[in-house]
């Protein structure tokens, strides 16, 4: 099983939240918590999306094995990945 540091952590927050500013969130998002997933190497990045008119939180799945696979400038997940919650 592949050994997941912070400095692999730290990357996988810059990537995701890297993505999120590409779709135009920018800075009204923060990280709430990272969910370890016991049985893969596939973390939820948590994350609030607020503004003076809505706040939502969506769940990001990130796979540290594909995404280790792949070319770093791009990412598995895509906008239709996420799961929103609506508050």
């Amino acid at each position: 099983m592949m050994d997941i540091t912070q400095e692999k952590i730290d990357l996988a927050q810059q990537k995701i939240e890297n993505h999120l500013k590409d779709l135009g969130i920018k800075n009204n998002f923060s990280l709430l918590e990272i969910l370890k997933n016991e049985k893969d190497t596939s973390w939820t990045f948590c994350y609030e999306i607020a503004n003076p008119s809505f706040k939502t939180i969506i769940q990001i799945a990130y796979d540290f094995v594909k995404e280790e696979q792949k070319d770093s400038s791009q990412t598995s997940f895509s906008w239709m990945d996420y799961k929103k919650i609506t508050e």
